[in-house]
């Protein structure tokens, strides 16, 4: 009985640190991600303008 119980322990708490640094990760990709984004859209909005207007100046 008391061979398995320092096991558990260990496993329970390997599972927890587990799980925090599961979270912190996502957190940290979903931070990353969203910047990314952010940034792709601010360049895709400061592409656009001279374009469409570099367009209409063509036709």
């Amino acid at each position: 009985m008391a061979g398995w119980f320092p096991q558990v322990c260990v496993e329970k708490v390997k599972r927890r640190s587990v799980q925090q640094v599961w979270h912190r990760r996502t957190d940290a990709t979903d931070a990353a991600l969203r910047r990314k984004n952010q940034s792709e859209w601010a360049g895709l909005r400061h592409n656009q303008a001279p374009r469409q207007t570099a367009a209409r100046t063509a036709t």
